[in-house]
């Protein structure tokens, strides 16, 4: 189980980096990149606190200061 989350911390990692991910506030909203995404709109920056895989397959990352759970897919 260790190995998978580590995998899984990695490959999110990689495809943050790449620039091949967007993060979905909610369902309401239009994507926002990861670029400008993250806690640029309030001057704060949030960290994650807990990942996890819904059932089709985006990363969920939860952060420490927005109280949200984002939504990481590819584009």
């Amino acid at each position: 189980m260790k190995r998978i989350l580590i995998a899984i911390l990695i490959l999110a990692v990689l495809a943050i980096l790449a620039g091949v991910a967007v993060f979905l506030m909610t369902r309401e909203e239009a994507p926002v990149p990861v670029e400008q995404g993250y806690g640029a709109r309030t001057g704060s920056l949030g960290r994650p606190v807990g990942i996890a895989i819904d059932w089709q397959r985006a990363l969920l990352v939860a952060d420490n200061i927005g109280n949200k759970v984002w939504r990481v897919v590819p584009r």
